[in-house]
């Protein structure tokens, strides 16, 4: 993680990129965030869907 508030949690470019490489092999996402020492009941599985989501698509490296 970069940093965190209230409301939002923000997560490292090492981070994401360890994410992708991982989910590319085939490991689940609970998996990588539980890997990673990332408390997978705290962040919650609707949250771990939503990066997944955002972060396998193809525009979002672009807007690093």
């Amino acid at each position: 993680m970069s940093n965190v508030t209230p409301t939002r949690i923000i997560y490292s470019d090492e981070f994401k990129r360890y994410f992708l490489r991982e989910h590319g092999k085939g490991r689940g996402v609970t998996e990588i965030f539980r890997n990673a020492g990332l408390p997978v009941l705290i962040i919650g599985g609707k949250r771990i869907e939503r990066c997944t989501a955002r972060w396998g698509r193809p525009d979002h490296c672009r807007h690093q």
